[in-house]
């Protein structure tokens, strides 16, 4: 599976991009306030949470710049 809308979780803003689905999908749309209310109880798992957010957004940045 794949994750997207990281940013917009981390920024609160507006998504920067679009996704669309290659073949049929199962979506999971997470709330928000539900995640960051768990993320505040729970700080080891919030350490990984944001550690693991850390390691996509910095693969997917090495990988955008390797594309010409």
């Amino acid at each position: 599976g794949a994750v997207f809308g990281e940013m917009s979780f981390l920024t609160q803003e507006t998504a920067s991009a679009h996704v669309y689905a290659e073949e049929d999908s199962v979506l999971l749309r997470l709330d928000h306030q539900a995640v960051a209310d768990y993320l505040a109880g729970d700080v080891s798992f919030a350490s990984r949470f944001y550690q693991s957010l850390a390691v996509t957004l910095a693969e997917r940045l090495r990988e955008s710049i390797r594309r010409p």
